[in-house]
């Protein structure tokens, strides 16, 4: 399935790259479709997954089922992410699409949150929307495999743009697609961003003539769902065409931005008004932006030296200082290094030179130089990890080498390549020998990365020989040697497995197949890892986002106890609090006690499932009411009958009174709720639903302005007397961006059709208006 599906995909954008970019020959294409499983082929040939599915059985009760599996401890620990926020995004997009319904909603962690706006799902990449096709395990093969292409298909048309042979082009597909950067991220939003850098790159060259090839790169940039990486790529693109853009071309470079904008609104206009109400943008923006980001000279050259030649990537420092420098890599592979000093020495033009430039400043950047401080000054970058441009640097020494790949292919001057290899090798010999002389970073504990240096030498190695033995192989030769380097050296990052290991049925839950009601769980401890609740249709209040609701946040001390970088972790199954976020169940190591106010309804092995005895449904009233107090908070950890209190955000002298009484029945409804209230007096209804931008309220047909209650959840106020309640999460940043790409998509097709038929009038013989021979423009790039 995933194999046919990116076939399929492959295929087709071969056929529009020979069709409208550069004509690809069949050899060449061939070879494009086929590298990628260099990294994925285990996976997508035997129809498995390609990814961190084996991190759920680090956790009770799935850690029960390994043996049945055949899984040992975790293969690669480092992307973990992608296990509790990146693949069951995936799963609640394909959800929300299978209901007929816009990807709006989460919720199946943290009470609830944005997705689409969330931007990490990239809910509207026509990729994503393709891998919707497949199962959501499944898709994760199919989407790595197919970003692999596009890294190496976009790096070969590019380095075919600026001159190079076929297969010192092939060079720069393969030395893209497996530097250190896109392996490690290209099942992330970030990675794949960065793949879409060589087609920017590109379309930057044709915009005077064909300026839709821009305005489809862009799109697609602009809909992976990292705007921080598409921010980076749009720089170096605009850095780019200042080398090659006239005034002309400028505009048609302006239009195609504002054009993707604009096509692009019904995802960006959400993320906006989203990222305002996040805990991380007040992090960003108050504390981030005004820090010294930049380190030492010797933490620098430490970093940089090690991450070139020892490429180090996979282990951790000793030294505090330099711990503290991202894991975000320029390392290509000694192959490419060697060729990017020869290139240095022996190509010409200033392709050369910018990408030089370009490579200093990413570099710079990279290792946090004080050229970081500088560009902290400016707006967006001041919130943004520039330390990520190392991606940049990676594609600059891959198209360096590539260039010199081809020269060294023309002039066969092996003998000075093999100089320059030998120096490399050398470098790198020192430069292990000391690191692990002096102790410098820690022992390589993942199950990945053990041949890194030893690729580093052997193949280099081996490269030179076949060059001063066959000269005649330069371009073969070093393109063979560097895609055996990198499956070695990157190949191992992410395990396969068999398709049934992803997410087996657990006998726990099958008392839970047929609800009453909407409910929500909770682990004690780090049982049964947040997000994984998504495959079995349980919403979860615990969670990992990059977008955290900060109403939420502000609440995590009744409840539960953060750790830094990671998920929120429940001590007390007891807390109050649990029973006001419609916590239901939890599970439970066997050996632990019995909570108050809890019992034990099943057992699986080292697993016990627990019910809440005063559980509050996901819609209550509330016995007290707190109106307008200055310190919510303060209140809620002073008060013991949290169940029967609530505390209203109004603009209004405090005040306590009693609330209602009154009943509530809640059921599920497209994007939301329906709520059927009987009120014996006024008073309020409290839904546990986190409280972001773009809910609605409509009771009895009127809608209404809701208030914030219990800090984080909704409140909706109710007269005495029986009320139909209709909430929806719609928010108007989604229906004015909606409104946006459908005007700005219907703008383009009349522009185009209108075109077209102008077009075919003109060359009609019937018209009587025959298109005159033109006089050919001279190109001045040519003279």
């Amino acid at each position: 399935m995933s194999a046919a599906l990116y076939l399929a995909t492959g295929i087709a954008l071969l056929w529009a790259a020979d069709r409208w970019i550069s004509p690809v020959r069949r050899s060449a294409a061939l070879i494009l479709l086929l590298i990628p499983l260099c990294l994925t082929g285990r996976a997508i040939l035997t129809d498995g997954l390609f990814g961190p599915f084996d991190l759920p059985y680090e956790t009770l009760p799935l850690s029960d089922q390994r043996g049945e599996h055949g899984f040992g401890s975790a293969h690669n620990s480092m992307i973990s992410d992608l296990s509790m926020q990146i693949i069951p995004y995936r799963k609640a997009v394909r959800d929300a699409v299978s209901r007929g319904e816009w990807p709006l909603w989460n919720p199946y962690t943290l009470c609830g949150e944005p997705l689409a706006a969330e931007e990490q799902p990239a809910a509207y990449s026509p990729f994503t929307l393709l891998a919707l096709l497949l199962p959501v395990a499944k898709s994760f093969t199919y989407t790595a495999t197919l970003w692999f292409f596009i890294a190496a298909l976009g790096a070969f048309l590019f380095a075919r743009e600026l001159g190079c042979d076929e297969v010192p082009a092939l060079f720069a597909g393969v030395g893209f697609m497996a530097c250190s950067a896109l392996t490690f991220f290209i099942l992330w939003p970030i990675g794949q961003a960065w793949a879409l850098l060589p087609f920017v790159l590109l379309a930057v060259r044709r915009v005077r003539s064909l300026p839709w090839i821009l305005l489809i790169a862009l799109t697609l940039l602009l809909l992976t769902g990292h705007p921080e990486s598409t921010l980076h790529v749009v720089f170096l693109g605009a850095a780019y065409g200042m080398l090659h853009l006239s005034k002309r071309a400028v505009l048609h470079a302006i239009a195609a931005g504002a054009l993707a904008l604009g096509i692009c609104a019904i995802d960006l206009l959400p993320f906006i008004e989203a990222t305002k109400q996040t805990e991380e943008s007040i992090t960003r923006s108050r504390f981030y932006a005004h820090e010294k980001r930049s380190v030492g000279a010797a933490d620098s050259m430490v970093i940089l030296a090690t991450d070139l030649l020892a490429d180090t990537q996979q282990r951790g420092w000793r030294t505090p200082r330099a711990s503290e420098l991202r894991s975000y890599t320029a390392a290509a592979g000694s192959i490419v290094l060697a060729l990017f000093v020869y290139a240095m020495g022996r190509v010409r033009g200033r392709e050369k030179w910018f990408f030089f430039g370009m490579l200093v400043f990413c570099l710079l950047e990279h290792v946090r130089s004080p050229l970081e401080d500088l560009l902290q000054r400016v707006p967006l970058f001041d919130i943004a990890v520039n330390d990520r441009f190392a991606f940049g640097a990676a594609f600059a020494f891959v198209i360096l080498a590539a260039l010199g790949v081809d020269r060294l292919a023309r002039d066969r001057d092996v003998l000075r390549f093999a100089a320059t290899g030998f120096a490399v090798i050398l470098s790198i010999a020192v430069m292990s020998w000391v690191i692990e002389r002096r102790g410098l970073i820690l022992p390589n504990v993942e199950r990945w990365g053990v041949y890194r240096t030893f690729a580093d030498v052997a193949l280099l190695a081996i490269a030179m020989l076949i060059l001063i033995v066959r000269p005649r192989l330069v371009a073969p030769a070093l393109f063979a040697c560097l895609l055996i380097q990198r499956s070695v050296q990157e190949g191992g990052l992410y395990p396969t497995f068999p398709a049934d290991a992803a997410y087996p049925p657990i006998p726990l839950f099958k008392s839970l197949e047929a609800p009453r009601e909407p409910f929500r769980i909770v682990s004690e401890g780090i049982t049964f890892l947040p997000a994984t609740n998504a495959f079995y249709g349980l919403e979860d209040v615990r969670g990992y986002s990059a977008m955290t609701f900060r109403r939420y946040a502000a609440v995590y001390d009744l409840w539960c106890r953060r750790l830094p970088g990671f998920v929120n972790i429940v001590d007390d199954l007891p807390s109050g609090f649990l029973s006001v976020m419609n916590v239901r169940y939890a599970l439970a190591h066997r050996l632990l006690p019995l909570p108050a106010g809890w019992r034990e309804i099943a057992r699986y092995r080292g697993t016990k499932l627990l019910e809440n005895q005063d559980v509050l449904a996901r819609a209550f009233v509330p016995a007290v009411v707190h109106l307008g107090s200055p310190a919510p908070l303060i209140e809620m950890a002073l008060e013991p009958e949290l169940r029967q209190n609530a505390w209203i955000d109004m603009n209004r002298a405090p005040a306590k009174r009693r609330n209602g009484p009154g009943s509530v029945h809640l059921t599920r409804a497209r994007y939301g709720f329906d709520i059927v209230a009987d009120m014996k007096g006024d008073g309020w209804v409290v839904v546990s639903e986190s409280a972001w931008p773009g809910w609605r309220a409509t009771v009895d047909g009127t809608r209404i302005r809701h208030q914030f209650a219990d800090i984080t959840f909704l409140g909706i106020y109710l007269t005495p007397g029986k009320h139909s309640i209709h909430l929806v999460y719609w928010p108007d940043s989604f229906v004015l961006g909606r409104a946006i790409s459908g005007a700005t998509l219907l703008a383009i097709a009349i522009y185009v059709i209108a075109r077209r038929r102008r077009a075919s009038r003109d060359t009609d013989p019937r018209s009587g208006r025959s298109a005159a021979p033109r006089t050919p423009e001279l190109r001045t790039d040519a003279v």
